[in-house]
């Protein structure tokens, strides 16, 4: 009964403080990868993985899930359930552990700890660095060694320090550190899904040693999950082709927000055609991967997601049903709520449209599959609901003129020539 109720009622709980731990690049654990990082648990390269995790943080943290208390670490996943359709991490993470690992949560001790004999990483997400091919303008220097770089161009070294918590070094990578390398070696076997990240996962080191690792030792049964710029399938001698081969049950999340011109712009470092290719040799030589769209919708691609994605779909490059949607919230003077209202009219209107056009391609599943259908359509209105919950911030909007002003300024590139849907911007800053 306990178990029903916190995995189906409890608004509050989620399994991954019990069989999972975010690692940043600079050492910084989390519950996981949405966390508020201002707030680290514990960091890795300062104590033991078992002292992270019944550190103060993590143990107020479980208390509070189990007497379904909403803590502010947890915001964006409760901001999304309470004002939108969409399938949050939490959602996610109690269907696919939930069941499996509750006999962990029932071992927790009154303090919120959990005996170290029983510890496990059922789930592993650890950013091993921070080295990334691209300057996305919705990231940052944290997970992209090229940002990194260029904020110091910008606003000096010492930021740089300052934001990355190290020396001024463009490049932060814990698998430095090898008394945590000695520590994760126990956790490796008992590993059932593993999620790369960065960063950018495909061109770094530690994730094809792990790999190797894996299937040097039969161990092809994990499952492995990316979020990649998709960008680069071969690494030094290495072709990411070549592992999938070897491992049966692969998901991987491109970044794409948008095509052509916009791709290119805001995710710096992109060859549209490229990633067209890349996606091209996917569907010929490992068909049996996983491959989907996770677009963050940011006043960025707002008015181009529907078009790129509806291309796509048409042309056989990714199914309907296979695109996650993550809505930008932080930073906030990206968020779409902050469209002023007479064009969020002409937005919506456009979404209507898009959703007319996925209920034409996917209306003959009603009957077979009505879930697939209601996750297509709910999350094409999640959008709309989201642009809804917000009301215009004008001091918002002239930060995000000022942020891609700068950058334009610095990378030669030219917004308003590149976005001409967002003309309107230039009443409000």
């Amino acid at each position: 009964m306990i178990k029903e109720v916190l995995l189906n009622e409890n608004k509050a709980f989620c399994i991954l403080p019990w069989i999972h731990m975010h690692v940043w690049p600079d050492g910084r654990a989390m519950p996981c990868c949405i966390a508020d990082s201002d707030q680290p648990f514990g960091n890795v390269k300062e104590g033991t993985v078992e002292e992270v995790w019944n550190s103060e943080r993590y143990k107020e943290l479980r208390l509070a899930m189990l007497e379904g208390k909403k803590l502010d670490c947890c915001r964006r996943c409760y901001e999304l359930e309470d004002s939108t359709y969409i399938w949050t991490l939490r959602k996610n993470h109690n269907q696919w552990f939930g069941e499996k690992h509750f006999d962990i949560v029932e071992k927790t001790k009154e303090d919120g700890s959990i005996p170290e004999e029983d510890m496990r990483m059922a789930y592993m997400d650890i950013r091993f660095s921070n080295i990334c091919n691209m300057k996305c303008r919705t990231c940052g220097p944290e997970l992209s060694s090229l940002h990194a770089q260029e904020h110091g161009e910008l606003y000096g070294e010492h930021e740089v320090a300052n934001i990355l918590k190290n020396d001024g070094s463009i490049i932060v990578n814990i698998a430095k550190n090898a008394n945590f390398w000695n520590q994760l070696q126990k956790y490796l076997p008992n590993v059932e899904e593993v999620y790369w990240a960065g960063g950018e996962p495909l061109i770094t080191n530690e994730h094809y040693k792990i790999l190797d690792h894996w299937i040097e030792t039969g161990k092809t049964d994990v499952r492995l999950r990316y979020t990649t710029n998709f960008s680069n399938l071969r690494f030094k001698k290495k072709s990411i082709i070549d592992y999938w081969k070897s491992f049966q049950d692969i998901q991987v999340s491109a970044s794409l927000d948008s095509n052509g011109a916009r791709a290119e712009f805001s995710r710096h470092g992109t060859d549209w055609q490229q990633i067209e290719r890349n996606r091209l040799e996917m569907l010929e030589h490992v068909p049996h991967v996983h491959f989907e769209l996770t677009p963050t919708i940011s006043l960025y691609n707002a008015w181009n997601w529907p078009d790129f994605h509806m291309d796509w779909v048409e042309r056989g490059l990714v199914d309907i049903e296979n695109c996650r949607l993550n809505i930008l919230t932080d930073p906030d003077f990206m968020r779409i709520d902050n469209i002023p209202e007479q064009y969020k009219i002409e937005l919506r209107a456009k979404y209507i449209d898009y959703k007319a056009w996925a209920y034409d391609k996917i209306k003959d599943r009603i009957m077979a599959k009505p879930a697939v259908v209601k996750d297509v359509l709910g999350k094409i209105d999640s959008v709309i609901q989201f642009m809804n919950a917000g009301s215009l911030n004008q001091e918002k909007l002239k930060q995000f003129f000022e942020k891609n002003h700068g950058l334009d300024q610095h990378r030669k590139e030219d917004f308003w020539n590149t976005f001409p849907e967002m003309e309107w911007l230039r009443k409000y800053v």
